[in-house]
């Protein structure tokens, strides 16, 4: 038989031990309700809810968390912070105001973005809101206004013609700013010089770079890129009456992209045999074309028949504009490649040169038979080596012969 004291001591113990099992989660719940208070923020309640959603102070807790969430919210400002309260509380204190609050913050962006397209955004997603009304009227004055154009205008960007066609659909301007992107677009494919000056996109130097080169100096004047052309034919008139003028002979180009400088050269002829050969110190004004039908025909048949060479190019050019004779092409001919050459080479090169030069005027349309070089078939029939092309001016002498007229 045991000890009665003994079986006191054992039952005080077990006692004991089932006091502290039932006490045990009321002091862990007590200790995470002293650490949630004392830090008193969001996540705090939040975590304290999670671990015991069921706690004595389980409703004191879910209301803190949801005046935390609000003073969030309202804080930050932000659409993302007033949904997150909505989600979190299911329907609390103050979920009627949200809805105003987020319409409030749509509207202020919208006011801020300041364009129709802002507007209309908002519109679609509060048609029936607070501020439908003030919405379009605002819409309204957009599209009537002139600064926005204005501004995409004077940049003459791409990307803010583009941009304003996109903020401000259906504006009253709109037909410009479209017009005004076709013609950059016109800018990027290639305008002629000429034009560009006129239309104050570009500032062009032209000057001299010896009997075949005109040297052209160029600055975009727009903030777009710009294709700047110099056709053949394209004249330059020189600044000083003791200089040549000069015509463009192959088509030249060059792209500009931006308010950037670039120089190009321009093959060219001369066109004024007895004045001094241009230099840079030589300007030029630019023009189209020039004021002789015959050179502007010439020109046409270089491109016509695929002329190349700048000797014979500009022997024909002398033979319209100077009415050259052979003699007088034989003194410009000056070329270390025909200087290197023995005299009978080099006599029947310039020779040759000379016929092709005629023969390029005649199959241009021009009349040989009127120019001082035509008295010379003779001696460059002599002359020149080429069969081909003796061949030719005996051709062309018995068709005149016969008929009176040239015949190609």
């Amino acid at each position: 038989m045991r000890d009665p004291g003994c079986r006191l001591f054992w039952g005080m113990v077990l006692g004991l031990v089932v006091l502290c099992s039932a006490l045990q989660p009321a002091v862990r719940e007590e200790a995470c309700w002293i650490r949630a208070t004392s830090g008193a923020g969001l996540e705090d309640y939040s975590r304290f809810i999670g671990a015991w959603p069921n706690g004595r102070h389980a409703a004191e807790a879910k209301r803190r968390h949801e005046v935390a969430l609000w003073a969030d919210a309202v804080r930050a400002q932000t659409e993302e912070t007033f949904l997150r309260y909505l989600r979190r509380t299911h329907l609390g204190l103050h979920s009627a105001e949200v809805d105003d609050r987020i319409e409030t913050l749509h509207w202020e962006a919208a006011v801020k973005g300041g364009t129709v397209r802002h507007l209309q955004d908002f519109f679609a997603l509060h048609p029936d809101g607070r501020f439908a009304g003030e919405a379009d009227r605002r819409i309204t004055l957009l599209l009537l206004a002139e600064e926005p154009f204005k501004n995409a205008i004077a940049s003459s960007a791409v990307e803010d013609l583009e941009r304003f066609l996109v903020d401000f659909p259906g504006h009253v301007r709109s037909a410009e700013v479209r017009a005004a992107l076709a013609e950059i677009e016109k800018d990027a494919q290639g305008r002629h010089v000429v034009d560009l000056i006129a239309e104050g996109k570009l500032e062009a130097e032209p000057s001299g770079e010896g009997m075949g080169t005109v040297s052209l100096r160029c600055r975009s004047l727009v903030n777009h890129p710009v294709r700047v052309l110099v056709p053949a034919g394209t004249y330059f008139r020189s600044r000083q009456g003791g200089a040549q003028n000069m015509m463009c002979t192959a088509e030249s180009d060059m792209v500009l992209d931006g308010a950037e400088e670039e120089t190009m050269r321009i093959t060219a002829a001369c066109c004024n045999m007895h004045r001094d050969t241009p230099d840079e110190t030589n300007g030029f004004e630019i023009r189209k074309t020039c004021s002789n039908p015959e050179l502007r025909r010439l020109i046409d048949g270089v491109r016509s028949a695929g002329v190349e060479d700048q000797e014979i190019i500009q022997a024909a050019v002398w033979i319209v504009t100077d009415n050259a004779r052979y003699e007088d092409l034989r003194e410009e001919r000056t070329e270390d490649d025909i200087l290197e050459l023995d005299l009978d080479d080099a006599e029947s090169t310039r020779a040759g040169e000379a016929v092709r030069a005629i023969r390029l005027c005649a199959q241009s349309g021009i009349e040989v038979r009127s120019r001082a070089i035509w008295a010379d078939r003779g001696l460059l029939r002599r002359t020149v080596r080429d069969s081909h092309l003796r061949r030719w001016l005996e051709q062309i002498e018995a068709a005149i012969s016969r008929k009176g007229q040239l015949s190609l």
